[in-house]
């Protein structure tokens, strides 16, 4: 799997956590609307985000925290987003924590 399309976890209301494939290359529009989606990780492969994927449309979890794989944040507005870069945080037990 190299590519998310636009809204395909639109109304997944139960999804709380989503683990995308190191392969994944791009991500579309609106992939986390309407979910209840706190953790997201990108991959360090993927340097192709639509703007900032619409995190920012409404229905969007407001708790959400992003961490990137990569020590460069992509192109978008993520100044209202809790993110971490690549070497600011690891996995510990399966989850990401900041060092």
């Amino acid at each position: 799997l190299t590519e998310l399309g636009n809204y395909v976890f639109k109304q997944c209301y139960g999804l709380t956590k989503l683990d995308l494939p190191t392969t994944l290359v791009k991500i579309g529009n609106g992939i986390v609307e309407s979910t209840n989606i706190t953790i997201l990780v990108i991959p360090e492969a993927c340097v192709n985000i639509y703007y900032d994927a619409n995190f920012l449309l409404p229905g969007i979890p407001t708790s959400i925290v992003i961490y990137f794989e990569a020590d460069v944040l992509p192109e978008g507005n993520w100044s209202s987003y809790t993110y971490y870069l690549g070497s600011s945080w690891e996995y510990i037990d399966g989850i990401p924590t900041v060092k």
